[in-house]
């Protein structure tokens, strides 16, 4: 049989004789029994409602989360760190991939090309059917000195070609903003 000798009688002892023997059986029943063995995990409402909140409206990380519960509920979470990833990757529960904090995209690294998502529902402004014709279409621009001494904001107005500039005190998005309240 080409087996250990205590192999062969921890087969046979899994039947009541040894007539009743059948490796088909035998194989059917560790199945069986390794289906039962599976850790369930049971939730109750407001638990789900809470894993729903935590990781699909503040999107914490599963580990912050698993903190998070055991703060809230004084009971350590029941599966590991990998396997809430694995429910993520699932959806299971309701957990989306795209609510975590990197939304599942894997970081750009060197010579390796780019798997981050893609834009498909936004309509670039070249779509746009007589931009230069329509009264009201600016263009606006930052030009930024050389080594950074100073930067100046410009508003431009496609059908007539007049602009606007402001000089910037400092380069900040805040301070293009606020230049921009000024100008309109």
């Amino acid at each position: 049989m080409n087996r250990h000798r205590s192999t062969i009688l921890r087969e046979i002892k899994k039947f009541k004789n040894i007539d009743e023997y059948s490796a088909y059986k035998s194989d059917k029943m560790y199945y069986k029994k390794r289906k039962k063995n599976n850790k369930r995990c049971k939730f109750t409402e407001e638990q789900i409602n809470f894993i729903k909140i935590i990781l699909n409206k503040y999107r914490d990380s599963p580990r912050e989360f698993i903190y998070r519960y055991f703060l809230k509920f004084g009971v350590k979470f029941s599966v590991c760190v990998k396997t809430l990833y694995k429910w993520i990757c699932l959806d299971f529960y309701g957990f989306l991939k795209q609510n975590l904090r990197h939304r599942g995209k894997k970081y750009k690294t060197k010579r390796k090309s780019d798997n981050r998502g893609k834009l498909t529902d936004f309509k670039s402004i070249l779509d746009i059917e007589n931009k230069v014709s329509n009264v009201g279409w600016f263009e606006i621009d930052t030009v930024v000195r050389k080594n950074h001494q100073s930067s100046c904001l410009f508003l431009v107005e496609q059908l007539s070609k007049k602009y606007f500039a402001i000089k910037l005190e400092n380069h900040t998005a805040r301070e293009v903003e606020k230049s921009l309240k000024i100008l309109l």
